[in-house]
């Protein structure tokens, strides 16, 4: 998964680059510093992400707290001495 990323943003860099007119020596240090704008992109779309489906989480088990479900259910008051012994 990484690698495809990797991949795709560097097609793309490269692209961009292409189209660009600018001298040899100087592509190299900008397809640097795009590669390390664009991943700094996605690092910061995927921190977004993972925070929204953490809260979306955490609303979720609030809300399955408030039912009940047979799972909360707990014998309470059960005895283990026969009634006829009562």
């Amino acid at each position: 998964m990484l690698l495809i990323l990797l991949t795709g943003i560097t097609e793309v860099v490269k692209k961009r680059i292409q189209e660009s007119n600018t001298a040899e020596l100087e592509k190299q240090t900008r397809l640097a510093r795009e590669l390390v704008t664009e991943m700094n992109m996605h690092v910061k779309q995927l921190a977004k992400s993972i925070d929204d489906k953490k809260q979306e989480l955490e609303e979720e088990l609030k809300e399955q707290k408030k039912k009940i479900t047979s799972d909360d259910i707990r014998e309470g008051f059960t005895s283990k001495v026969p009634c006829f012994l009562l």
